[in-house]
């Protein structure tokens, strides 16, 4: 089974659209989601999931429940870096936590690292390169590869990563940036139950700036070019083995 999760319904709002023998499953505490398949491959369709606390905690349920083969995570995200325009699209190739500031710097550890764990996570190299070649032939260059820096307090800026240790060339100046709020915590129990993943989001503007109505509808059109992209790669994945 695939899963695919958002933040919000207008997030998921396109899968719901194809999917077909749709089925809402009760989860815990209130959570639901839809099952059913596109392109014969069994999804799991959930939202309103927020923070990378109840990302983590989510998706490690379901995947102990359910045979999950491998993760998307889609719907907007916010720009740090300057070059990433509204309505771009973030492919990540790379995730770090970006809340992790109170640990001590002690044996190794940096700040954004949980102690024992990596200090970045990197999504599965055959999603990654499946996604993009589709991405190619939509989007006209319109998408970019992007380190998220996820964290689950709201970002005013850039300045929030300025205390991430740059000796360790986690962050340059060449990466492309991008904050969402739940894709570290999802890449955290991929990492832990060896499942392949990759978050790809919509840029709805830059870091801390209120975004105009005109631009959220772009955002929203984009919303359907990502989901286009995605349902292609789980064709991908039924049809072949892309997640060896």
């Amino acid at each position: 089974m695939i899963l695919i999760i958002g933040s919000n319904h207008d997030d998921v709002l396109y899968y719901h659209s194809i999917i077909k023998y749709p089925k809402e499953v009760n989860i815990r505490r209130g959570f639901r989601a839809v099952t059913g398949t596109i392109f014969n491959s069994k999804v799991m369709i959930l939202e309103d999931v927020y923070t990378s606390y109840l990302s983590a905690s989510l998706t490690t349920y379901l995947m102990e429940k359910y045979f999950i083969s491998a993760v998307f995570v889609v719907g907007k995200c916010e720009a740090i870096s300057d070059n990433l325009p509204e309505g771009s699209i973030a492919v990540s190739n790379r995730v770090l936590f970006g809340d992790l500031n109170q640990i001590e710097q002690v044996k190794g550890t940096v700040l954004g690292q949980i102690p024992g764990l990596p200090k970045e996570y990197i999504p599965s190299i055959q999603l990654h390169e499946t996604l993009n070649n589709f991405l190619n032939h939509i989007t006209n260059d319109n998408h970019f590869d992007c380190l998220y820096f996820s964290s689950s307090a709201y970002c005013q800026d850039k300045h929030i990563i300025e205390n991430i240790s740059n000796d360790d060339k986690i962050l340059s100046s060449h990466d492309n940036i991008v904050v969402d709020g739940e894709t570290a915590g999802i890449a955290l129990a991929c990492y832990l139950m060896d499942i392949p993943f990759v978050s790809v989001k919509v840029v709805e503007g830059k870091a801390g700036q209120k975004i105009d109505i005109n631009n959220y509808i772009k955002i929203l059109r984009q919303y359907a070019v990502v989901g286009k992209a995605v349902v292609s790669c789980i064709g991908e994945i039924s049809r072949h083995d892309v997640l060896r």
